[in-house]
């Protein structure tokens, strides 16, 4: 493959920008740390090499990073004070450092793609598309057992769609509340 064409490397890490350095100056030394961007620090290495090989296969997307959220910074930093590593566009049920089902944002240009990766015997299944909006950049995504929910910032709308692992799919839950006079 040609190194100068990285319109088909996708997310690889050897080929993106992906390195920040940062130097931190102690007394009258100096540490300077090179730190990874663009996935996750909470996700394995299992889920990173999955959404990788997903990613070259999907000209055009990338993985959603905190950055491509519009909707409320104010929150997300919040969020990222109260819990290190946090990225409104990936979530897992696994503790950290731990494999388990996840769901990630891939982003093209202002639409937005939700993905769920179950966990298989070897690894992860195929990827489930659960939506599609150009909505999304003001939402975040949280995996609790068998439901995923998109919520967007500033709204009293949750969606919730809960995995049936005999199917393969999700399934949308009625907000039960509107269903109320």
């Amino acid at each position: 493959m040609n190194r100068n064409d990285m319109s088909r490397q996708g997310l690889r890490r050897s080929t993106m920008p992906v390195w920040s350095v940062a130097t931190i100056l102690v007394g009258t030394f100096s540490l300077t740390c090179r730190t990874q961007t663009g996935f996750p620090s909470t996700m394995t290495a299992l889920q990173t090499s999955t959404v990788e090989r997903l990613a070259d296969q999907q000209p055009g997307w990338r993985l959603a990073t905190a950055e491509d959220h519009t909707g409320n910074p104010q929150e997300v930093r919040r969020m990222r004070d109260s819990a290190p590593g946090y990225n409104p566009y990936f979530t897992t049920t696994a503790a950290r450092g731990a494999e388990g089902p996840f769901a990630v944002a891939l982003v093209r240009d202002t639409t937005f793609r939700v993905l769920y990766f179950p966990m298989r015997e070897r690894g992860y299944g195929a990827p489930v598309e659960v939506a599609k909006a150009g909505w999304l950049r003001e939402a975040h995504l949280r995996l609790h057992a068998d439901t995923l929910r998109i919520a967007p910032f500033r709204s009293d709308v949750i969606f919730n769609f809960v995995w049936k692992d005999s199917t393969r799919s999700f399934r949308l839950i009625e907000d039960s509340s509107r269903d109320s006079p």
